[in-house]
Parts: C-alpha cells; structure tokens; sequence
C-alpha cells in the first residue's frame, strides 16, 4: 500500500487529534500503521514519541527512540527537536537538551521568516521554546544565561500570559538573590492563574504561593 503525502498527513493529523482528545490506544494504532506503511515519512515516528513523552509516567526510551527516528527522517522539524529536548531533559541529558531546544528555535525562526505568509509574528521565536532552553540552562546552574532566555520568553506575546514561564523566571532571579525580581515574577504567575483560572488550585499554584510566603 502506498500512501501520497497528502494521505500521509492526513492520517498524522488524525493522529494528533485521537490524541488530543485522550483516545490514546486509538491515537497509537493511527501513528503505528504510518509507520508501517510509510517508513519513509516522519510522521508516525513522532506521534509515537509525543505519545511515549506524554504518558504517566512517559516512556523515556520509546520517546528517545521513535524522536531520533523522526529527527534523521525530517531533520528540519522545530517541533521534533523540542520533543527530544523534553525527553533530554527528564533524563538528565542537559546539554543534549539544550541543543535540541537550541535547534527547535532556530529551525521555527528559520521557518518563519522564509514562510510564504509572514505576518506580526513572523520575527518573534516560539515562547514554549526560549522558555524551555532558559529552564534547562538553569538546571546547569548557568543562571545568567537562562536569565536572559526566560526575560526573553516573557516577553513574547505566548509567554507574556503563561504562569510557567514566570515562575521559571522567578526560581532563577531567586537564585541569583534578586529576591524583589523574584516575587515580581511569582506575583504575575499567581495572577495568570487566577485571572485566566487555569488550574488554579493544582500543586503548581500552591507551590507559587508558598514561594511569596517564603
């Protein structure tokens, strides 16, 4: 059987969307037989590992294993290489992290500014991205470094509103003894929460809160 690529993608997008909404065994099959009947193309290789990353508790090596996959079938996919900087990540591979967060960015701004529908965005990285290579950064203890990222990040219009980024924003000026800074960032994250109402009795928000006790 052979598939054209837009029945490729087709399949892929059916995928994401069994995925996204929770029909995880229907979402895996989808992505399992792209693999099988286009080994060719990316696409199942990756849902396969966003699956494997997105469990509880994820699969770090399916996720490691069907991402690299996917990484040396499309090279230039922003979105593989973040995955595999998460999965990096929570496997304590920091600078392997870093790396791939550091390809993510510059693939999605490359991307961006040679689209053929450029628009206000067009010259502004992903802020999930910068935020996420500022966090790792911290991890390494290079604090004035992921600084600069996670100001970076809240500056942009998708990190500007995500309580995440600032709370990663105020743990690192904490340790760098900015300590006003630091509440700066973990007030605005509480705020987020509460304005928007997005989980905002889970254990992060508690977390925030306590942080401002401290």
């Amino acid at each position: 059987m052979i598939l054209t690529t837009q029945q490729i993608e087709g399949f892929a997008s059916l995928g994401y969307n069994l995925y996204q909404q929770g029909k995880l065994d229907d979402a895996r099959k989808m992505f399992e037989g792209l693999t099988a009947v286009a080994p060719e193309s990316y696409y199942g290789f990756a849902g396969l590992g966003a699956l494997a990353l997105g469990k509880e508790p994820p699969d770090l090596s399916s996720a490691l294993t069907n991402l690299q996959k996917a990484a040396e079938l499309s090279p230039n996919s922003p979105s593989v290489h973040a995955n595999l900087g998460e999965t990096l990540l929570r496997m304590g591979k920091l600078q392997e992290s870093a790396a791939e967060y550091r390809k993510a960015i510059d693939l999605d701004r490359k991307q961006r500014l040679t689209g053929t529908s450029l628009d206000a965005d067009s010259d502004r990285d992903n802020a999930a991205y910068v935020d996420s290579l500022g966090w790792v950064l911290f991890r390494r203890g290079q604090h004035e470094a992921a600084r600069k990222e996670l100001e970076k990040a809240v500056a942009l219009p998708d990190g500007a509103d995500d309580p995440t980024v600032w709370d990663h924003l105020g743990d690192v000026c904490a340790r760098l003894g900015d300590r006003d800074k630091a509440k700066e960032a973990w007030a605005k994250a509480v705020e987020l929460y509460e304005v928007t109402r997005e989980r905002p009795l889970d254990d992060h928000y508690k977390e925030i809160k306590q942080k401002l006790r401290k």
